[in-house]
């Protein structure tokens, strides 16, 4: 860590010290943790960053977190990204109403940020607790994850782990992440996100080095009007009805169960389940699943001209939306769009025509074809509509 208390209670900071005024403040006080408060040693030389230490023997919280050689640098060239564009930025501080301290600590027109540089897996929870204690304090969290947490499967699909969906981010009608590339000195800011499946994310990539980008620019994503998921949509759908899957986890052996007892065939679902859905990305199944079942158990039942009655299925939201999304109101939202629903004046969703099961794979794939231009002429993956009208409160 780069801050103790001294002796008298004074909070000291050496990161940018000099080597003889760090000698002197060794020889002439003791130093404290701000969260243990045990004795701590200072370690400085020539490739090491001045800085302050537990003895091996502590079990503070912060000790047993420990710190790599590459979570160390890259905080620092934060700092120093930071500070050369003005900001008030300290290293560390303690925040003694939550008991948290941040990597950075930013302040600027009387807001604050709290930095979290994040190199190594952790339990959920922690993120999400972490997070709490920043919004109780008024603090806005910004997570930025090491170049060694960036997982791309191919040049346009992300893999993410659990504890990354609380770390994703809702600006401009978008999706994204951050990653810091240390050994490049470059921001990497993932856009559009859009789940495909649990394990499957779509994003757009997009790199900026250090010494050209502004810290402003991180919350500013650029927009390509031609998704990634378009590219491939089309193909996976017809890998799904022609490819058969022996090996099915147990949630897609009841889902088939379910499509069975209701005498249809899971390969011939409506062309209508394979809808993308941003909120897609906070979902743990996949979109067919819960989109045929949707139908089967809310939509089919009703005739044409009803109101269509469901349970809200309330997902998590980004770490700066305090606002819940309600996962099938944006799929009857999307629905609107291919023409089966429309929306009533006191905002109920109402049924205009039928959704069926396919006859045959040939009729399946046709409409599969005429969802994929419709899902692009009308450009549902970037709908401000939608998040004007149903945010909840």
């Amino acid at each position: 860590m780069f801050q103790a208390y001294d002796q008298h209670g004074n909070l000291i900071t050496i990161y940018q010290e000099s080597i003889s005024k760090i000698e002197k403040l060794k020889n002439e006080s003791l130093f404290y943790c701000p969260a243990c408060k045990e004795v701590l040693l200072i370690r400085y030389g020539q490739k090491v960053t001045p800085h302050f230490a537990h003895f091996p023997t502590s079990t503070c919280e912060i000790k047993q977190r420990g710190e790599s050689n590459y979570h160390a640098t890259g905080k620092w060239l934060l700092y120093r990204w930071l500070q050369g564009q003005g900001y008030d930025v300290a290293v560390e501080p303690y925040l003694q109403e939550i008991k948290q301290r941040p990597d950075l600590l930013l302040n600027h027109n009387n807001k604050r940020a709290a930095i979290e540089f994040q190199c190594a897996s952790i339990p959920m929870k922690e993120v999400l607790k972490r997070t709490q204690g920043y919004h109780q304090e008024g603090v806005f969290p910004l997570w930025i994850l090491g170049r060694n947490q960036l997982k791309r499967k191919r040049k346009q699909v992300l893999q993410l782990e659990q504890f990354h969906k609380a770390m994703i981010y809702s600006f401009q009608n978008q999706y994204c992440m951050y990653f810091f590339d240390v050994n490049a000195q470059s921001m990497i800011m993932t856009q559009q996100l859009l789940g495909s499946s649990s394990g499957t994310t779509f994003a757009v990539f997009k790199d900026f080095p250090m010494k050209t980008t502004p810290f402003s620019r991180l919350f500013n994503p650029s927009h390509s009007s031609l998704h990634p998921f378009y590219s491939v949509w089309e193909k996976k759908v017809y890998q799904f009805r022609t490819l058969y899957k022996p090996q099915a986890g147990s949630v897609e052996r009841q889902w088939r169960q379910l499509i069975y007892l209701h005498g249809f065939h899971f390969t011939l679902i409506p062309s209508v389940c394979y809808i993308p859905v941003k909120s897609q990305l906070f979902c743990s199944e996949a979109p067919y699943v819960w989109q045929t079942r949707f139908l089967l158990e809310y939509y089919m039942p009703k005739a044409i001209g009803e109101v269509i009655t469901f349970p809200h299925k309330f997902l998590n939201s980004s770490v700066n939306d305090k606002a819940g999304i309600s996962l099938y109101e944006e799929y009857l939202f999307q629905l609107n769009h291919q023409g089966y629903v429309r929306r009533s004046v006191n905002g109920q969703w109402v049924k205009k025509k039928e959704i069926v099961f396919h006859n045959h794979v040939e009729e399946a794939v046709k409409e599969d074809r005429k969802v994929l231009i419709r899902l692009k002429h009308n450009n549902l993956l970037d709908q401000q509509e939608f998040y004007d009208q149903s945010r909840i409160d």
